[in-house]
């Protein structure tokens, strides 16, 4: 099984309201750099950090609606989309994968209601700078945790935000990544995975 991680910048931006893909020159050129980067790489689950948005109040906007038409207009045969719990804000996490090769479902696991082993969307405990006081924390972009083809596999992007007040951390899951602690130094966060290299983001 062959597995990429892409952090499409502002991939949201392209999409009309309705899910379909923009017709303006700036739009047709993100999309077939995209592709040309998935056909190129040909991988059999593409995790994508940024992914269109979906949103939860008018049910309008929609991350697997909206990545499925970019497949489809584009020959790509990862052609069907996954979103896990969505965020508050545009960017999602979400995979596109090959139904022909491998089965894709969303399996947060966790323990509702308990800090220690709570769900991706809830709060969490962490000693985030070693003080041995366990702060409480949520993820403002709820990673994905999903089971490809009965096998559990955890999906991080290693795109990782730290907001002092409110502690708030966020993360874009793709490929997987351990650490042992995380402070609140720049030096320390996670770098994203994007086609332009590595950069480090904080806020």
């Amino acid at each position: 099984m062959r597995v990429m991680a892409y952090n499409i910048e502002w991939f949201d931006d392209h999409f009309e309201s309705d899910n379909r893909l923009k017709n303006t020159q700036d739009a047709q050129n993100k999309f077939t750099s995209v592709s040309s980067v998935i056909s190129t790489i040909d991988p059999d689950i593409v995790g994508i950090t940024e992914a269109p948005n979906t949103t939860t109040t008018t049910g309008q906007r929609s991350t697997v609606t909206a990545l499925e038409n970019f497949a489809s207009q584009h020959g790509l045969r990862q052609n069907k989309a996954l979103i896990g719990f969505p965020s508050p804000g545009r960017q999602e996490i979400a995979i596109l994968y090959d139904p022909n090769v491998v089965s894709a479902t969303h399996d947060p696991g966790g323990s509702a209601g308990k800090v220690r082993n709570p769900r991706f969307d809830e709060p969490f405990q962490a000693d985030s700078n070693g003080d041995k006081i366990f702060e409480l924390y949520k993820h403002y972009r709820p990673p994905l945790k999903s089971k490809l083809s009965g096998r559990m596999v955890v999906m991080i992007s290693g795109y990782l935000s730290y907001t002092p007040n409110p502690k708030v951390y966020s993360a874009r899951w793709t490929a997987s990544i351990s650490t042992e602690s995380l402070k609140e130094t720049e030096e320390n966060f996670l770098p994203s995975v994007n086609p332009y290299g590595n950069e480090w983001r904080n806020g």
